[in-house]
């Protein structure tokens, strides 16, 4: 399944409230599940993608350039620069392991990354390469 703005945006919603505690991860995937007909798999990899960047941890799924787009944009404006920091952290991370692994180069994700780090902190520009 192709996953849409629509689906992305709620599934933002949703992660972000099972990162607050305010809905389990279970229900979260359900909610996703049944309400907007995405795939288990997909909601559980997006609540935890989530988690992960929120945290500072890598992540070995991916998720496509939009969605991770608008998950740094939700995180800097829900969060804060501190947190939009852990979530590139996880996201560096991330980058790294897939491109090692899968032996490919991850352009548009590390276009986004970044985008965003210049808005942490223009001077931590990388030569991230």
């Amino acid at each position: 399944m192709k996953i849409s703005a629509e689906i992305f945006k709620d599934a933002y919603r949703v992660s972000k409230e099972v990162y607050e505690k305010r809905m389990t991860t279970s229900d979260g995937i359900l909610e996703l599940f049944q309400i907007l007909k995405m795939n288990k798999g997909s909601a559980m990899f997006y609540i935890t993608i989530f988690d992960h960047m929120m945290e500072g941890r890598n992540y070995t799924r991916t998720i496509n350039v939009p969605s991770m787009e608008f998950f740094l944009k939700g995180i800097l404006n829900d969060y804060g620069t501190n947190s939009l920091s852990n979530a590139l952290v996880a996201l560096k991370k991330h980058i790294e392991y897939f491109e090692k692994v899968l032996q490919v180069n991850m352009v548009k994700i590390r276009e986004v990354y970044q985008r965003y780090l210049i808005k942490v902190n223009p001077a931590l520009i990388s030569n991230f390469e």
